[in-house]
């Protein structure tokens, strides 16, 4: 929705001059919106990066417990499966 643009032929190089100035105000406006907006989407990016990072770590810490949780209950089978054999 621009506003209706004046005719520039016929007015005076001072009005010329001010139309232009707005003109250029409102493009800076909307530059000066559109820098805003990158920035608020650029720290909802940030957010969720860390976030994900955090829960890749959790998951991380989990896989190398359940891993230990996993050799430890292979050694106490094999300790069991070895003593059995040495009772038989």
């Amino acid at each position: 929705n621009m506003p209706q643009q004046l005719t520039l032929d016929h007015v005076s190089p001072a009005t010329r001059l001010l139309e232009k100035r707005r003109q250029m105000f409102e493009v800076q406006e909307a530059l000066d919106a559109q820098k805003e907006e990158f920035k608020r989407r650029e720290a909802t990016f940030n957010r969720r990066e860390e976030l994900l990072k955090s829960k890749d770590r959790e998951l991380q810490e989990s896989l190398i417990k359940f891993n230990k949780f996993l050799q430890d209950n292979d050694s106490k089978r094999n300790r069991a499966e070895k003593k059995e054999k040495e009772e038989i």
